[in-house]
């Protein structure tokens, strides 16, 4: 009988320690059971202004985005501004200092980058009128950068709308494409 009980209670530790350690087991050290590897399928469109709106298609990205869960990047700079996140999709508006370079996921401790970049395309900035100051009617030259893009989209001097706003009586250009 006492043969019989110890044979049982070896048994019975056996099976214990073996339930412990597989419940307690660490093979998934770096969280992917609980929380999968996101994975980009693609992103649209290739390239795009600060605030424009990025699609990225995939999975694993989780049902929700909050501070903790899921954060982009568009060549390093951390985007601010999500549209929408699902699972299998998210719509990110693309940071004001973005700038060209993979675009990088991160969903709780797993990320991952794609392979192509997205070329971050500055917008155009005024940097001198003249003359200056000019009054109604006057003929002005506006001076700037980063027109070329759009000069080498198709955009010509008919497609630009240049309008003036009075704000605490200073008069300054928007320059609208």
């Amino acid at each position: 009988m006492k043969k019989l009980f110890n044979s049982i209670m070896i048994c019975v530790l056996l099976f214990s320690s073996t339930f412990i350690g597989t419940a307690c087991s660490d093979d998934d050290k770096n969280g992917t059971n609980k929380y999968p590897v996101p994975v980009i399928s693609e992103f649209s469109p290739s390239e795009g202004l600060p605030t424009s709106v990025v699609t990225i298609k995939g999975a694993n990205f989780g049902t929700e985005r909050t501070e903790r869960v899921g954060r982009v990047y568009f060549g390093g700079v951390e985007a601010t501004d999500y549209e929408s996140w699902s699972d299998n999709e998210i719509k990110v508006r693309v940071p004001q200092k973005g700038i060209t370079g993979n675009i990088t996921l991160w969903v709780w401790k797993n990320h991952t980058e794609t392979t192509d970049e997205f070329i971050c395309v500055p917008g155009a900035e005024i940097t001198s009128i003249n003359p200056s100051p000019t009054f109604p009617g006057s003929q002005i030259t506006i001076n700037g950068k980063n027109f070329q893009y759009f000069i080498d989209k198709g955009v010509t001097a008919q497609d630009v709308i240049v309008e003036f706003c009075a704000e605490e009586g200073i008069t300054k250009p928007l320059l609208m494409l």
